[in-house]
């Protein structure tokens, strides 16, 4: 069976709204996603899904502990689409369609989903201000003290760039946390450790790379 990384690219040609639908349902309320019971007579083994329904139906869809993003994956057509983008999910489920750009949380938290927590960001207003904040400087790669945030309980930002798009990763009260958040993305994404050396005391070493 062929096995396809979800992303922007191709997502609108790969699962519909009515697709969607059919799989999952959305509680704008608590900003989850949810897998729909399937009926047994669609599947060509009605005993599988029988097996499906009660391991997963009306369940919580997707990985959300604190060190991944929010990603799902779906056999849709026989193809096996992974790392579907649960934020992004949310949008096609409550507007009926994809977000045209990248999905920035407003409130920091990546595993907040309500529909007052998701903007839709083109590239261009994302690099924008990310150069914006650039002259920000923490010593950890991906790490930044937004000035207007400098009073808030969370000021330091992580973010990641990957294939040309940039990732808001959340809000954190230090600068260390937001680089440990940092290097868990890092590893999501496949990319080479940093190497930063953390100690018990809130303070790390300078992190190095050979990307």
């Amino acid at each position: 069976m062929k096995r396809v990384v979800m992303n922007i690219d191709i997502e609108r040609d790969a699962l519909s709204f009515e697709d969607a639908e059919r799989y999952f349902y959305y509680d704008a309320y608590l900003g989850k996603v949810y897998w729909r019971e399937r009926n047994p007579e669609e599947w060509t083994s009605p005993s599988h899904a029988r097996g499906f329904n009660t391991r997963f139906a009306n369940k919580e869809a997707g990985r959300t502990n604190k060190d991944s993003f929010c990603t799902v994956g779906l056999t849709h057509n026989g193809t096996v689409y992974t790392d579907i983008s649960i934020p992004r999910l949310v949008c096609l489920l409550y507007t009926g369609e994809w977000p045209e750009g990248l999905i920035r949380h407003v409130d920091g938290d990546i595993r907040n989903n309500r529909p007052d927590n998701l903007e839709d960001m083109s590239r261009a207003e994302m690099q924008k201000q990310i150069r914006k904040n650039s002259r920000n400087t923490s010593g950890y790669t991906g790490v930044t003290k937004y000035a207007a945030r400098a009073h808030l309980p969370n000021p330091w930002i992580a973010q990641i760039q990957t294939n040309g798009e940039t990732f808001y990763l959340g809000a954190y009260p230090t600068k260390l946390e937001a680089a440990k958040r940092y290097e868990a993305a890092r590893a999501w994404f496949g990319h080479t450790q940093l190497y930063h050396e953390f100690t018990h005391e809130g303070e790390g070493l300078k992190g190095y790379s050979n990307d």
